[in-house]
């Protein structure tokens, strides 16, 4: 209309700051959070944050004692390697299915407007740093003891902690998500988290498993991780091109969902 004032619309999406923005404006807060994190949990410990990497070193441990004198492991060369590989992967991904991160973070999400996602990222990169540590550790201590290794321990442990980083942030902005919404899925995941250890090739190999049990453990999501940094650390092989391409999708399946 002639005289009228023109109305602008902006949308509201088109203002919306892009990840990257996002990223940049809350990067000191996700260093608070991954720092709180490693070290809050375990803050009036002697041990502090080592009890991160210390309590499934121990439960690898207790494993190697009891599954070193049953006949079919204690013929696997250095089966405590095999058996700690397993463990130290198998914790970093069952700790992002419990889907608590939001509920743990309840409090700092309420006091300050850092966005939901960024407490997911830094949950998932807590666990990559953890894992990271721990594997370094595990290559030191394998070393020592004469175990062998190829290039391509360091080489696809690399590949490794990026899929492993996709496949927690996935996880966890999904089951998060889901437990804010149903408060029964936290505890359901927990429950999953700790049969999916035993489901895994974590304890056992593929080759020495059972029919049944082989077939389980291939429909699931967690073994082809595993059996990526097995090839790699443990068999000193490059992995499975197949098992490589599984392992990918299934992060980015993961990453579309959360």
């Amino acid at each position: 209309m002639t005289g009228a004032e023109s109305v602008s619309y902006e949308d509201p999406i088109l203002k919306r700051p892009s990840v990257i923005t996002q990223l940049k404006d809350n990067w000191l807060p996700l260093e608070a959070m991954i720092e709180r994190n490693l070290k809050g949990r375990y803050r009036n410990s002697f041990v502090g944050a080592i009890w991160n990497i210390l309590t499934p070193a121990l439960l690898t441990l207790a494993v190697w004692l009891v599954f070193s004198e049953i006949k079919v492991y204690s013929k696997m060369d250095n089966y405590w390697f095999y058996l700690a590989i397993g463990m130290f992967t198998m914790t970093a991904m069952s700790n992002s299915i419990k889907g608590r991160t939001f509920y743990n973070n309840m409090n700092y999400i309420k006091k300050t407007s850092v966005p939901r996602w960024i407490v997911v990222l830094a949950d998932a990169f807590t666990q990559i740093v953890i894992l990271l540590i721990s594997y370094i550790l595990l290559l030191v201590t394998a070393l020592i003891a004469g175990v062998p290794l190829g290039i391509w321990a360091v080489v696809f442990m690399i590949v490794e902690l990026v899929l492993i980083f996709a496949m927690c942030l996935g996880c966890s902005f999904l089951f998060s998500t889901l437990n804010v919404v149903y408060n029964d899925i936290g505890h359901v995941m927990g429950i999953i988290s700790r049969i999916a250890v035993w489901l895994t090739p974590v304890f056992f190999s593929l080759g020495d498993a059972g029919p049944l049990l082989r077939t389980v453990a291939v429909h699931n999501p967690f073994t082809y991780f595993v059996e990526v940094v097995h090839q790699a650390l443990y068999y000193s092989i490059v992995p499975d091109p197949n098992v490589l391409w599984a392992a990918g999708l299934l992060a980015a399946a993961f990453l579309i969902l959360g």
